[in-house]
């Protein structure tokens, strides 16, 4: 049996990265290459968690500081500066203003420095052993760059996995020298080709794990769109789609002037809010819990694993979806996976922020609108996409009254990508993978 070794990231909070090791562990000695020395979930039987083992610290600190300020970026530079941002959602006072301050500084220096050039300075910064690893499967984001490196200088077949739609293009180290790439679709293929100069002949279209669990309820003979009722009332759905304060206020601020007018427009609908899964500031909803129409999906959050949610929990999510008369959102997956599901979908694609007026905030939800990725996949010319609350409530008229007219936009959504099972996708990964 052939040992495939697995950098893995997020393992915890990523369910279908979970089933997708069970999978290959039926065929496969799977070997988990990870930063962590023990994982909150437990392992499939056979598979073993190999803790990375660096070395040559010194090195490894100058070298991977002088990327981030010299490193070459992909082309749609202000997704990766947002994606920035985003990680400093935990700071806060003295210390997030200087880390913005250094972010900001490195955005308008000389970006020179290829990930090709800093892999082979770093291979000798991995101790791990790697000797009884026949081959390689790296789930992006890269957990590691020595063990990336490592691995690119192992002469080994390594293939990745392009684990989601944003990662072309705000990810700065995903490396040629690698055997080849596995993605959803071909409009990612082309987003690896253009924006991070992989070749198209290293480019693999296999679908999405992340879509999976939709084949599952798909097949779960699942409740006609739009019947769902709350409490004995139809209702709306909305994903909020950031955990990143700043904007995740102005997110809430958005949907307690929507929800003021979904009560006079559809006084006899209910407004369902998902909180953001990492976002949690009470306090910010409090103004939102005391709307009459509003109600908050949140239940799921007392029994989520280091971010993980139970199947049971993603199942009643997609019911929930599915039997909304509409499901709305600003740029999420949620609102992508939306399209598959069967219900109508209002993408609120706004050109300016409610009081904000027009001009370019890095802070603000037009900002978050306009990204590369949610401009390519969710913006086309359906009443589906709307740039201002008043578009939201004539599109939500027409998902109310004439709910076919929006299936093109779903259609157009879903157009570009597969459904597949698991077991399809690790098939298709163990076939290359030689």
């Amino acid at each position: 049996m052939a040992t495939i070794g697995i950098l893995i990231n997020h393992y915890n909070s990523r369910n279908d990265i979970r089933d997708l090791v069970a999978e290959i562990s039926q065929t496969h000695r799977v070997v988990l290459l990870s930063k962590e020395k023990s994982l909150a979930h437990p392992l499939p039987p056979g598979v073993e968690l190999r803790p990375l083992v660096s070395q040559k610290h010194l090195k490894l600190f100058f070298w991977t500081r002088f990327f981030r300020w010299f490193g070459k970026l992909p082309r749609s530079k202000e997704n990766y500066y947002i994606n920035e941002i985003f990680k400093l959602s935990r700071l806060n006072g003295l210390r997030l203003f200087l880390e913005k301050s250094k972010l900001c500084l490195q955005m308008c220096m000389p970006r020179f420095f290829s990930i090709n050039q800093l892999l082979p300075i770093l291979s000798s910064c991995d101790a791990t052993d790697i000797s009884d690893v026949d081959k390689f499967l790296l789930i992006t984001e890269f957990a590691d760059i020595p063990m990336l490196a490592r691995i690119c200088d192992s002469g080994k077949t390594s293939w990745a996995y392009l684990y989601s739609w944003d990662h072309a293009c705000k990810h700065t180290v995903l490396t040629d020298r690698l055997t080849g790439y596995f993605v959803w679709n071909e409009k990612l293929a082309k987003d690896l080709e253009e924006l991070q100069g992989v070749p198209c002949t290293k480019i693999k279209i296999i679908g999405a794990t992340q879509l999976c669990p939709i084949v599952n309820y798909l097949s779960s003979s699942p409740p006609t769109p739009g019947s769902g009722r709350i409490e004995n009332h139809p209702y709306f759905y909305f994903g909020c789609g950031t955990g990143y304060a700043p904007i995740s206020r102005k997110e809430i601020s958005l949907l307690t002037k929507l929800a003021d007018l979904l009560l006079e427009k559809f006084p006899q609908y209910l407004f369902l809010i998902r909180p953001y899964p990492f976002y949690n500031d009470d306090s910010v909803l409090s103004e939102l819990k005391l709307k009459s129409n509003v109600r908050i999906d949140d239940d799921y959050r007392s029994f989520q694993i280091k971010g993980s949610l139970r199947s049971t929990d993603i199942h009643n999510r997609l019911n929930l979806q599915r039997g909304s008369a509409c499901f709305i959102h600003i740029g999420t997956t949620m609102g992508y996976e939306a399209a598959f599901l069967g219900c109508p979908v209002v993408f609120i694609n706004l050109i300016a922020d409610v009081d904000e007026g027009v001009g370019l905030n890095i802070e603000s939800l037009s900002t978050f609108a306009r990204q590369y990725h949610i401009q390519k996949y969710l913006v086309g010319n359906y009443p589906s996409c709307a740039n201002n609350l008043l578009e939201v409530i004539n599109a939500l008229g027409i998902a109310v009254n004439f709910p076919n007219q929006m299936e093109p936009y779903n259609k157009y959504v879903r157009s570009s990508t597969s459904l597949s099972t698991l077991k399809e996708i690790s098939k298709d990964i163990l076939s290359q993978s030689v």
